[in-house]
C-alpha cells in the first residue's frame, strides 16, 4: 500500500513539511535507550554535585535520566512526612551550557519534585509510569506517578516497623515538550551543532531531614542501597535519538527551557485579584505551573503540605490585562486535567498554552517574544489563604529560537501532495 506523502510548504528558499503530514519523519525518533554517562556519590549532608564531564552530544540528545538509589533508616515513625519526600532529595537539578546562536542558556533548572512530577502533569500517558521503587523486608513496592500524586506513599512508607527502606527514584528529563509527538520532538533535541560540547550538569542535594520528622526524637539516616553504611548513589544516563546525519542536518532546532522561581514572599498576607506573583520572561511560552503549600519547620524549602486553598483566580497578564479570563483555580485545574487526560497533585496548578489531543501542540503558545520590550508578562493571582508558613513556586516553560524542519529527508519527500509514493525510506 502506498503511503501519502508530505504536504510541502514553500517559505522563501526553504521547503517545509506540515506537522503530521510526513509519515516517515514522524516515526524517525527511534532512541538509543538509556546509556550510562556518569555515577556520583550522593552526600549524606546537604551539598552540591558538580558533574565534571560535559554531556556528550555525538548524537542528538532526547532524554536525560537520573537514578537516585539509596537506603533510608529511621528509629521512630516519621509522623509529619512531606508529601514529596524522597523525590525532593534534590533541591535543584540544573543543566546549562553555551548555545552557538542564543548564547548562555539554562534549559533546565527545577527542584527534584518538579523534575519528578512534570511528566505526569504535562503528558496524559505518563501517569501510570513507575518512577519510585521501595523495598522493605524483602517486599518490593512500585509507585506510579498517579500513586505519588494521590499521596499513597505516606505515612506507611516511613514507619519504623518497616525500616530500613531501600529506594530508587527516577527523574526523566526530555529535551522536547512533553506530550509532543516525535515529529515535533525532533525540533528540540540537543545537538553538537547547537551546543558544541558545552552542556554541564549541577545537582544540589538535601540531607535526610528532607524526609520529615523535624524536631522529633529519634534518628534518620541515608546510606547506600542495601547497606547500613556508605552513601546513596546517583546514576546519570543519556538517551539519544537515532536520526541519521541527513535528517539531523535538516532540522533547525529550538531550545525548550524549564525554569522555576520562588513566589513565597507574596503568600504571607492577603491580596486582591491580579496581584503580581512573578514577572516572567517575555518568551514564547508553552505553559506556566504554580505550586503552593506550607513549609516544613526548620527545613530548606521543603513542603510540609501541598495546598490548593492559598490562591484563587490565578491568571497570566499582558501588563494589567488578563490573557485568559480564568476565575476559579479548581475549575481551571479540572479542565486541564480533562483536556490532558491526567491527574494533578494537590498544590499544583497548570495554565497550559499548548494543550491538544491526541498530543500537545508545541507550536501553540503565548507569543510574548513578539511583544515590545516594555511590555510586562505577569503571573498574577489573589491570595485568599495567607499564612506566614506559606511557600510557593512558579514554573515557566518557554522556547528560545524557532524550530524548523526542512523538506530534505529523502527524494520521495519532494513528491507533491497528490502523488502517492512507495515504501518509507531508511533513516538519514
Amino acid at each position: 500500500m502506498s503511503t501519502p506523502p508530505a504536504a510541502v510548504v514553500q517559505k522563501g528558499n526553504v521547503k517545509l513539511v506540515r506537522p503530521g503530514r510526513n509519515p516517515w519523519t514522524s516515526r524517525t525518533m527511534r532512541t538509543s535507550g538509556p546509556q550510562q554517562f556518569d555515577t556520583e556519590v550522593f552526600p549524606t549532608s546537604a551539598g552540591q554535585i558538580n558533574v565534571q564531564k560535559n554531556i556528550p552530544l555525538l548524537q542528538p540528545l532526547a532524554h536525560v535520566i537520573i537514578r537516585l538509589r539509596g537506603r533510608l533508616t529511621v528509629s521512630v515513625a516519621i509522623t509529619d512526612a512531606p508529601p514529596e519526600a524522597m523525590m525532593n532529595l534534590f533541591s535543584l537539578i540544573k543543566i546549562f551550557g553555551n548555545h552557538t546562536v542564543l548564547g548562555s542558556e539554562v534549559p533546565f533548572q527545577c527542584p527534584g519534585e518538579w523534575a519528578h512530577k512534570l511528566p505526569a502533569i504535562e503528558d496524559n500517558k505518563k501517569g501510570n509510569c513507575t518512577f519510585l521503587k521501595v523495598v522493605s523486608g524483602g517486599v518490593t513496592t512500585w509507585y506510579s506517578l498517579d500513586d505519588i500524586a494521590k499521596g499513597v506513599i505516606t505515612p506507611t512508607f516511613f514507619t519504623s516497623a518497616g525500616s530500613p527502606w531501600d529506594f530508587e527514584v527516577w527523574y526523566v528529563i526530555p529535551t522536547y515538550p512533553l506530550g509532543a509527538n516525535d515529529f515535533n520532538a525532533l525540533q528540540y533535541l540537543w545537538d553538537a551543532r547547537s551546543w558544541g560540547q558545552t552542556l554541564m550538569m549541577q545537582l544540589t542535594t538535601r540531607d535526610a531531614s528532607a524526609t520529615g520528622a523535624f524536631g522529633t526524637t529519634g534518628t534518620k539516616a541515608l546510606s547506600a542501597y542495601g547497606s547500613a553504611s556508605g552513601n546513596p548513589s546517583v546514576d546519570i544516563l543519556l538517551d539519544y535519538a537515532n536520526l541519521g546525519p541527513t535528517l539531523d542536518a535538516a532540522i533547525a532546532k529550538a531550545v525548550l527551557v524549564k525554569n522555576t522561581q520562588f513566589i513565597s514572599q507574596y503568600l504571607a498576607t492577603a491580596a486582591g485579584a491580579n496581584t503580581r506573583l512573578l514577572l516572567m520572561q517575555n518568551k514564547k511560552t508553552l505553559a506556566v505551573a504554580v505550586k503552593t503549600g506550607t513549609i516544613e519547620t526548620g527545613s530548606s524549602n521543603v513542603y510540609a503540605t501541598l495546598s490548593d486553598s492559598i490562591l484563587e483566580q490565578t491568571v497570566l497578564l499582558k501588563n494589567t490585562s488578563p490573557i485568559r479570563n480564568l476565575q476559579f483555580n479548581d475549575v481551571t485545574d479540572a479542565f486541564y486535567c480533562f483536556r490532558g487526560g491526567r491527574r494533578h497533585s494537590p498544590g499544583y496548578l497548570l495554565l497550559d498554552c499548548h494543550d491538544g489531543e491526541p498530543s500537545n501542540n508545541p507550536h501553540s503558545a503565548i507569543r510574548a517574544d513578539e511583544w515590545s520590550a516594555s511590555t510586562q508578562f505577569n503571573l498574577a493571582s489573589q491570595v485568599v489563604g495567607p499564612a506566614a508558613a506559606n511557600i510557593g513556586e512558579a514554573l515557566q516553560i518557554y522556547v528560545d529560537g524557532e524550530p524548523v524542519i526542512a523538506q530534505s529527508t529523502a527524494a520521495k519527500a519532494t513528491a507533491s501532495s497528490t502523488t502517492p509514493t512507495g515504501a518509507a525510506p531508511a533513516n538519514g
